[in-house]
């Protein structure tokens, strides 16, 4: 039996490989016989695998862009709200009250923005489901309003990063983190109080 003859007769999986050779010549070739076994079956299920990763890679683009969007929009509530704010504070409340008092006025009328951002954006975006899902979207809008409130320090008041941050007032400004803080995780925490209500209803049904 010539070799030609014998690669025209392997199945892909190799099924008819061992009963229709003499043994002697199976020992013979055993390492070219397992070789084409190998690279017949990887064949076969590269383009399987290949799929599959592709599927993962699309889910996971699709579930950080809606992530990144839901971002967005909680940042851009937030900081539009906070810029209006602060075109009232700065010249009718820090000349009467001083910048201390005047920022300590504004957190409370921050904190309902924050809570009512993160409850559209909850009900807005749905499809991000996971506790996990919501803290990443926190996170990416805390770093969306840091950055844009350096921005505006160093463009509008023409100051560095660092004057701005020893400019903070030290109690309005311990105030302002724990602000951002929880501005961060408000997602989060509003999920969960969602799903309370969720499950207290059902229960009363």
């Amino acid at each position: 039996m010539h070799e030609a003859q014998v690669l025209c007769q392997v199945d892909p999986d190799g099924s008819n490989v061992s009963d229709d050779f003499p043994v002697s010549w199976m020992i013979d070739h055993a390492h070219t016989r397992q070789t084409w076994h190998v690279d017949a079956v990887a064949g076969w299920e590269s383009p399987l695998l290949s799929s599959g990763v592709m599927n993962v890679l699309r889910a996971t683009a699709t579930s950080f862009g809606t992530a990144l969007a839901a971002a967005s929009v909680y940042f851009g509530i937030v900081f539009g709200v906070g810029f209006l704010l602060g075109s009232i504070r700065v010249p009718l409340l820090v000349p009467r009250l001083g910048e201390r008092y005047a920022e300590l006025a504004e957190m409370p009328l921050m904190f309902i923005a924050v809570f009512l951002a993160a409850g559209y954006v909850l009900s807005r975006f749905s499809r991000v489901r996971t506790p996990g899902s919501w803290l990443l979207v926190g996170f990416i809008a805390l770093a969306m309003l840091v950055l844009a409130e350096l921005l505006l320090a160093m463009v509008l008041a023409d100051r560095s990063v660092g004057e701005y941050i020893a400019s903070r007032d030290p109690i309005s400004g311990t105030v302002y983190l724990g602000m951002l803080a929880l501005f961060a995780v408000m997602p989060r925490l509003r999920l969960g109080s969602n799903g309370w209500r969720r499950k207290e209803a059902q229960v009363k049904e």
